[in-house]
């Protein structure tokens, strides 16, 4: 089954594929493309379509490119959620198009020991600006649609065997009330 996308959601994410460096954006391309993604949006028609898109991983998805950098738009039901996730040494620009997702960020401080600075959560709408993940010193994030939501990902560079997705749970709370302390919980345990 194919999604029904609005053709320049599909442009801005492959434009901004062919821009990505080995290593994410350099700052021009950058620009350009937080410039593209701010008026980007699309309608209830096909955030429809991408909901009945299956959903092996808990929520549908429609990938777009391949090779060393990746976009993802996603949809999700009010109420469904994605655990706290990494994006190991990628920078990640997110965009919400329909609907609006709460996200909760978090900065590792110190990563070996599995300790993270709580950024708190926003609610993201189509008209709030694209939230752009960087790469260092990393961070974690998890989100929650607050009702029905459609949100394009681009990632560079994305996953590979050297680069996998982790999923994190919090264990404490330190003595600094935005200091957290993680721990890696097994994929097949994400909720």
């Amino acid at each position: 089954m194919t999604a029904t996308v609005a053709p320049e959601v599909i442009a801005v994410a492959e434009r901004s594929l062919r821009l990505a460096a080995e290593d994410g954006w350099p700052l021009p391309a950058l620009t350009r493309i937080l410039d593209d993604l701010r008026p980007l949006q699309i309608d209830a028609r096909a955030l429809v379509s991408l909901l009945e898109l299956p959903a092996p991983d808990g929520w549908p998805a429609l990938e777009i490119g391949e090779g060393g950098a990746h976009a993802t738009l996603f949809a999700m039901r009010r109420g469904q959620s994605m655990p706290l996730h990494d994006h190991p040494s990628m920078t990640v620009i997110s965009k919400v198009l329909f609907g609006a997702i709460r996200i909760r960020t978090l900065i590792w401080t110190d990563r070996t020991a599995g300790l993270a600075r709580d950024l708190g959560e926003r609610v993201l709408t189509p008209t709030d600006e694209p939230l752009l993940v960087e790469a260092h010193p990393g961070t974690i994030h998890a989100m929650e649609a607050v009702e029905d939501c459609a949100f394009l990902d681009l990632f560079s560079p994305y996953y590979d065997a050297d680069r996998e997705c982790t999923y994190f749970e919090v264990t404490s709370v330190g003595g600094e009330s935005d200091q957290v302390t993680l721990q890696q919980i097994a994929q097949e345990d994400h909720p």
